[in-house]
């Protein structure tokens, strides 16, 4: 009987390695040919071999789904918080409900540099320079309390 090519397409090669590497590691030994075959089936989202060997000639539905995508973030507020901003990126007042303070400090959170220590007073000072009401413990308290 002669053999069938079967062909295997895989959305993404990364995801696919990482999958074979954890079942090559979970299985402690070389595997056999068959063995493999069914690892790189599942691998690519098939449940073995023989899924994708049907999938291929149209006799089953194609792969198993993988994963559901991560869901589209929610960007409720984002506007409204940028306009507590100038176009600077300073923060002109500090908003009153508490989901766009959140926003707000995550805003003024993503500035802080990396690897640095700071005292109390030069942590104010550095954010004296990203806002304007004057309330630097404030934001401070609110960032160290929402960690």
């Amino acid at each position: 009987m002669p053999r069938q090519a079967i062909p295997l397409a895989v959305a993404d090669v990364s995801a696919l390695s990482r999958a074979l590497e954890t079942e090559l590691s979970r299985l402690g030994r070389l595997p056999g040919h068959l063995e493999l075959m069914n690892m790189l089936a599942r691998s690519a989202g098939y449940g073995n071999f023989q899924h994708l060997r049907a999938s291929a000639l149209g006799e089953q539905p194609s792969p198993q789904p993988g994963p559901a995508p991560a869901p589209a973030p929610n960007l409720d507020g984002v506007d409204r918080a940028a306009g507590y901003f100038d176009a600077e990126g300073r923060l002109m007042s500090w908003p009153a409900k508490p989901k766009l303070q959140a926003l707000c400090l995550w805003a003024l959170w993503s500035r802080i540099p990396v690897g640095q220590s700071y005292t109390e007073i030069g942590f104010s000072r550095l954010l004296d320079l990203w806002h304007y009401f004057g309330d630097a413990a404030l934001i401070r308290r609110e960032l160290w309390g929402r960690v």
